[in-house]
């Protein structure tokens, strides 16, 4: 595929993997070298151990590295999609800042518009079983560890052991490992949590949850963050995404440090038992997601791509 991407003489490329050079260059996940590194630190020790050891994993890390530092260096410029993104590309590869545009994610916000998913609120949450007492705390995630699934399951144990019901933990995307079950079982927690799988229309699900939870260890810029702020939800997430520099803490959604530290992650959820809190922090998420409107995101890159002709 490099030999074939290098004989086609292109404008720009977006995400990695797939040219030596270009006059505009968008890493989309900002390195993929670090964000297995990330995935697999996710999974633990065990996993660790055999990347570290194994021949393969050596060899292709290596090769992804010099690939990664070929494109980047190549580049005439580079769109980072956040600036946490853009640190890392500074830290890991020496890119100077000069050569960054940092043009964060944007989201088609009319298709998240909050007043027409409110308006959906009590038949979606009928459809799923839950009553107006429970609190849905709600993740979208495909790759359940790297994103803190296990994380939210432990807090919504220790948030039953202290004695708090009304809480509904629910999560779209991929369906629980044999080791999500296990957890599920250890924080008895069953009966609280639903795994719905694959959901061709999240904005049911957004119409239908109090709190979008994002616990991840690891992400360039969670499109699902935007679309969340855009459906008028509180977002909770870490410093580890991308997406929280478009968060203002406590004002429009709340920002965690250490997506590790679940005692904290149990005094978050707890406050957000308060429907006032919610309801303030969840319309002042809108207003901000209008900002990273998809339309917006296009005219900068239209604007990027135009200064480099």
């Amino acid at each position: 595929m490099n030999h074939k991407a290098a004989s086609i003489s292109a404008d720009a490329f977006y995400d990695t993997g797939v040219a030596w050079s270009a006059d505009v260059l968008q890493p989309h996940a900002g390195s993929a070298v670090y964000s297995e590194r990330q995935c697999i630190d996710a999974f633990g020790p065990i996993l660790r151990l055999r990347a570290a050891l194994s021949p393969r994993a050596i060899w292709r890390r290596k090769a992804m590295m010099k690939l990664e530092q070929t494109q980047l260096h190549n580049a005439g410029k580079i769109v980072a999609v956040s600036g946490l993104v853009e640190r890392l590309l500074n830290r890991q590869y020496g890119i100077p800042q000069t050569a960054i545009s940092v043009i964060h994610n944007g989201v088609d916000t009319s298709r998240f518009d909050r007043s027409l998913l409110q308006r959906r609120r009590d038949f979606e949450r009928a459809s799923l079983g839950i009553n107006d007492k429970e609190i849905i705390f709600l993740v979208l995630a495909n790759n359940l560890m790297l994103k803190g699934v296990d994380l939210v399951i432990r807090a919504c144990g220790l948030l039953k052991k202290k004695g708090y019901s009304g809480a509904r933990l629910v999560v779209a995307g991929a369906n629980p490992d044999r080791k999500m079950l296990t957890l599920i079982d250890q924080e008895n927690v069953a009966g609280i949590t639903d795994f719905v799988g694959h959901v061709e229309d999240v904005t049911a699900l957004l119409a239908a949850a109090d709190v979008f939870m994002h616990i991840t260890r690891w992400d360039a810029c969670s499109l699902v963050t935007i679309e969340a702020m855009a459906s008028g939800l509180p977002v909770v997430t870490t410093s580890r995404n991308g997406a929280a520099e478009l968060i203002n803490p406590s004002i429009d959604g709340i920002v965690l440090s250490d997506p590790e530290n679940v005692e904290n992650l149990v005094e978050t959820m707890l406050s957000l038992f308060d429907h006032d809190l919610r309801h303030k922090l969840g319309a002042n998420a809108y207003q901000s997601a209008q900002r990273f409107d998809i339309n917006i995101n296009f005219q900068k890159v239209e604007q990027l791509l135009l200064s480099r002709q």
